[in-house]
């Protein structure tokens, strides 16, 4: 009887529960970025999401755009143990972010 009241209390709960509502931000080019294609994202150990587009790599901080240019624009992002970001292009090049600037 004891567990039976207390699976009836759990489920009672459960329904007048209501978890927080997932938080949707929907990303524009409006907004500073560069392209609607993206081909790869990726998350740094910043908390930073890079982008890769079909004209450039993208770093998003949750307040703002950073675009590194590339002509080909960028298809792979990938970090590395040290915590650089790799990118390669539609043009078969490999680049590696160093700083502010692809090299």
């Amino acid at each position: 009887m004891k567990t039976t009241l207390t699976i009836l209390f759990i489920l009672m709960v459960s329904f007048l529960v209501h978890g927080q509502p997932p938080v949707i931000h929907h990303l524009e080019i409006d907004e500073e970025l560069s392209s609607n294609f993206i081909y790869d994202s990726h998350m740094d150990k910043e908390g930073n999401l890079w982008l890769a587009t079909n004209q450039s790599l993208v770093k998003y901080n949750g307040i703002s755009f950073v675009k590194y240019t590339e002509s080909m624009g960028v298809t792979h992002i990938q970090e590395d143990s040290k915590g650089r970001i790799w990118a390669y292009s539609f043009g078969e090049k490999l680049f590696i972010l160093k700083i502010t600037k692809l090299i």
